[in-house]
């Protein structure tokens, strides 16, 4: 997806689906110490030389341009950002427009794989209850 809004839209999709199938979805948010900074270096008449600061070696770094609705479109290819600093060119401007820009900079992690037990129906629980066993599965005495 090319904005942030169109990403969550297909998020709430795959969540849905997979609630609707029995599966549980889950995700893990990491914040930077420090969020990166971008600015602009240089500025010519139909284009930006921006630069984004602070980053982590690793992420993948893409700028995205704001709209009049909100939505954030990406104007940049994503990089991999290889040192703390990376440079972006931004062409293709109208003269005297105003623009809005940020930096979307993501850390790729390996996909959490977790097994779930499955436990013992309620009527096993419930006749090992009758028979006087704890909740570790040893006899109580």
């Amino acid at each position: 997806p090319d904005s942030c809004d169109e990403e969550a839209e297909v998020n709430i999709a795959r969540s849905e689906a997979d609630a609707k199938e029995g599966r549980v979805r889950c995700s893990l948010k990491f914040e930077a110490k420090q969020p990166p900074l971008l600015r602009v270096v240089e500025r010519g008449l139909k284009d930006l030389e921006l630069e984004a600061t602070g980053l982590t070696p690793g992420c993948h770094v893409q700028v995205m341009r704001g709209e009049d609705d909100d939505l954030w479109t990406a104007v940049t290819e994503s990089l991999v950002a290889t040192s703390s600093m990376l440079r972006f060119n931004v062409s293709s401007l109208e003269e005297n427009t105003s623009y809005r820009f940020r930096l979307r900079a993501e850390f790729p992690v390996e996909p959490l794989r977790m097994q779930y037990l499955r436990f013992a129906d309620v009527e096993d629980e419930e006749a090992e209850d009758e028979e006087g066993s704890d909740w570790s599965g040893s006899q109580a005495q």
